[in-house]
């Protein structure tokens, strides 16, 4: 069945980001703060954890702090004076990064994510010249291999996190064109996408975007998309597929 409503869509997202932090679903309502010892726990999604993790999660109230346990004094004494606004402001977030740093880790974000609900989805005209074409199992392979949509199929497709389905634009007898999107979790699956730099500015990215959209909410998922809060080409995309704001992210990545 698709998703008909926000409010199923936003259940799914914060059980997921509840396993993704190892908290209880409450602490992202309200506007307190929550700070934690990171669990690895089922039904998070499947992206692999540094030796050391550490994630910061709000959906606009309440902000989870969830770390491993050499950080966790430290993150709760730094979160005990402040709320959630002021541990959110650049000299706070430049004190984690210098934490993290002391320990061969980067701390990295903001990254925002949006959601898209079935009552949500925009219409979009057809481009003339530019056929689309849903694909998935075997089929996204050939495109995978041709190696310039590295945000939608990457070279490898990660077995933890498969990509499930994918909409590729042709114009000409070239695809110029991906969206993709990967089951980062069983219900809530991240779409990537990539339009050759001659064919930008066309509406042709939001044109598979809004196609693979509506194929991840029938097969019964919740779509996201996510990029780094200073893209603004791609939030501008995806407002006008309709997808809405839906949690920001910061999280640590070990320095190779």
């Amino acid at each position: 069945m698709a998703y008909t409503n926000r409010a199923d869509a936003r259940r799914t997202i914060v059980r997921v980001l509840a396993a993704d932090a190892g908290c209880d679903a409450e602490a992202f309502a309200g506007d307190g703060v929550t700070v934690l010892e990171h669990r690895d726990l089922m039904g998070r999604r499947r992206f692999r954890l540094p030796e050391r993790p550490l994630v910061m999660l709000s959906m606009g109230g309440g902000l989870v702090i969830s770390c491993h346990r050499d950080w966790l004094d430290l993150m709760q004494g730094h979160a005990a004076s402040m709320d959630r606004l002021q541990l959110l402001e650049p000299a706070s977030v430049a004190w984690i990064q210098a934490t993290l740093a002391e320990g061969g880790s980067t701390l990295l974000g903001p990254h925002l994510s949006h959601a898209c609900a079935d009552g949500d989805l925009r219409e979009h005209a057809s481009i003339p010249g530019v056929a689309l074409q849903v694909l998935e199992g075997d089929a996204l392979e050939p495109v995978r291999s041709v190696g310039t949509f590295p945000n939608a199929l990457p070279s490898r497709n990660d077995p933890a996190r498969p990509d499930m389905l994918a909409v590729a634009a042709e114009s000409g007898g070239t695809i110029v064109a991906c969206a993709a999107a990967s089951a980062d979790a069983e219900r809530l699956w991240q779409i990537g996408v990539d339009v050759l730099p001659a064919y930008r500015h066309r509406g042709i990215g939001r044109a598979v975007v809004g196609r693979l959209v509506a194929a991840v909410l029938a097969a019964g998922s919740v779509p996201y998309y996510t990029h780094s809060i200073s893209n603004v080409a791609s939030a501008a995309l995806a407002s006008s597929v309709g997808f809405w704001p839906a949690w920001v992210q910061w999280y640590a990545r070990e320095v190779s």
